[in-house]
């Protein structure tokens, strides 16, 4: 082949330049034979010395960028070309010297013909490159960076050489989701937070959890960053010395002083945001009677137990029973009922020897529980309930149960409307997930065949949604033509078998 044959040389220099190449022939001098330029990290790597004397690296990159947005190329061809870029950086970074270069490559990110994983690469690429337009693709992606090591340290790094001030809000819910606060990305963390505020960083999260409610929206990320982080005191007190601005901030002070409680999370803070705002006059007799349980049994308030508290608190004509009352009555009950046993482990969901790890607000919803399933109208609508469970193949029932009127009632939400079918599994509507953060408990029926006998009891994945979700449950199961079991479940994982009822 004819190095030459594409130059623009005169051709007098033409001639002296093959007269060198036809006297080195003479003399037993091969000429070298040189490739094209690099197109894979292997010809790159591989490449020789007269390669590397004709193809600049400036070359190359051109070359490679280009194919990077060629759309008849395979995802490979494209994916070895941005790669074969990279490798020419990683020796001299200072060789894209075009900023137009970086911007031609972003627009592959708006591309919706640019195949996924070629688009993350390119991102990742850009931000190595600190492409400072990345704002609008870097926002969406920081709540699931910790699915992803390697984009999440890339992006930690172009926040922190990019501050901006309308990222805060996803930095601090995707540091949220950091599983200890010493984890490898912590000061990177802490630094970004400092760069885009101007503040260390717990002042930063102290001033966004307090500022009015429309500027920053992840309050309780902010403030589970500071639980995890600061000591317990040190933290309260900081938090009732704010003059409260924020509601979160207002909703905070008023738990603490009312319940000595601390939401820990953005779901605690939530449910007691709902509180405040919707139920707030019945703050101080449920601070009442958290009171008198705390004096007497050392009961330690959860946001979950504010609807038993204030209902409790406001009724008159419930008598308020005492610890051993309760338990002598539950248990009474529940010795007089037939249960379904676990055959690997018969005494497993006896109350008799889980009652020790029952809360009072465990106790009196057993005993609400009990009375409303013991009731033949409940018994009724429970047959029915079951029997259309049972001709809908598409998805399980579920809902709350409310203390209403002086007694414990059940109300049946519809699945959420974009669920998918499942007659196993029961997916909440935004409707259940508001109500019920101010309800006794959960409710999940089991009615998907006639006798479920062999298969009654709280599944794993079930109880972790309570326990993630920090609520109650009643686990309701058919056990054949006329009957069904009930097991109450607590978000600590307790689970107590309250027997075998009627279908009337």
């Amino acid at each position: 082949m004819n190095i030459f044959k594409r130059t623009s040389l005169k051709s007098s220099l033409a001639g002296v330049l093959m007269l060198i190449v036809v006297g080195g022939f003479l003399m037993g001098c091969q000429p070298e034979t040189v490739a094209p330029a690099p197109v894979t990290p292997e010809g790159y790597r591989q490449m020789g010395s007269a390669d590397r004397r004709r193809h600049h690296d400036s070359n190359i990159i051109i070359r490679n960028l280009a194919r990077v947005q060629n759309h008849t190329l395979t995802p490979k061809q494209r994916t070895d070309s941005l790669e074969v870029v990279q490798l020419v950086l990683d020796k001299d970074d200072s060789v894209i010297g075009d900023p137009n270069s970086l911007e031609d490559l972003s627009t592959l990110l708006n591309d919706p013909k640019c195949p996924p994983k070629l688009s993350e690469k390119v991102l990742l690429f850009l931000l190595n490159q600190n492409y400072a337009d990345l704002v609008a693709k870097v926002i969406p992606l920081i709540p699931e960076l910790d699915k992803n090591p390697t984009l999440q340290a890339a992006v930690l790094e172009w926040l922190s050489n990019n501050p901006v001030p309308d990222t805060l809000g996803g930095v601090v819910r995707a540091w949220a989701k950091e599983p200890t606060a010493t984890g490898k990305n912590e000061t990177t963390y802490r630094d970004t937070v400092q760069q885009i505020t101007n503040r260390i960083w717990d002042v930063a999260l102290f001033e966004a959890l307090d500022s009015p409610d429309r500027d920053f929206t992840e309050k309780g990320a902010a403030l589970e960053v500071l639980y995890k982080r600061m000591d317990g005191k040190k933290l309260r007190t900081k938090l009732l010395g704010l003059s409260p601005q924020s509601t979160a901030v207002k909703t905070i002070q008023c738990f603490l002083r009312n319940f000595g409680y601390l939401p820990a999370n953005e779901v605690q803070l939530k449910n007691c945001e709902i509180i405040f705002v919707q139920r707030g006059k019945l703050i101080p007799e449920a601070a009442r009677l958290f009171r008198e349980w705390n004096r007497d049994y050392g009961y330690e308030f959860n946001v979950r137990d504010f609807h038993l508290l204030s209902r409790l608190g406001t009724d008159p004509l419930r008598s308020h029973l005492k610890r051993t009352q309760l338990i002598l009555e539950i248990g009474q009950l529940l010795k007089a009922r037939r249960h379904v046993k676990d055959p690997a482990n018969p005494n497993k969901y006896n109350f008799w020897l889980q009652v020790d790890n029952l809360t009072m607000p465990d106790l009196w919803n057993i005993y609400l529980l009990d009375e409303m399933l013991s009731r033949p109208l409940t018994q009724k609508k429970l047959r029915l309930l079951a029997n259309n469970d049972l001709l809908d193949t598409k998805t399980q029932y579920g809902g709350l149960v409310f203390y209403k009127g002086g007694q414990a009632e059940a109300t049946i939400y519809p699945r959420a409307a974009d669920a998918p079918n499942n007659d196993l599994a029961y997916f909440p509507s935004q409707r259940l997930l508001r109500e019920g953060q101010d309800s006794l408990c959960r409710i999940i029926g089991h009615f998907d065949k006639i006798d479920r006998s062999n298969n009654v009891f709280p599944a794993a994945q079930e109880l972790k949604q309570a326990k993630d979700g920090n609520y109650y449950v009643l686990f309701l199961t058919r056990t054949g033509k006329n009957s069904f079991c009930g097991h109450y479940a607590s978000p600590d994982g307790v689970v107590v078998s309250l027997g075998k009822f009627r279908l009337r």
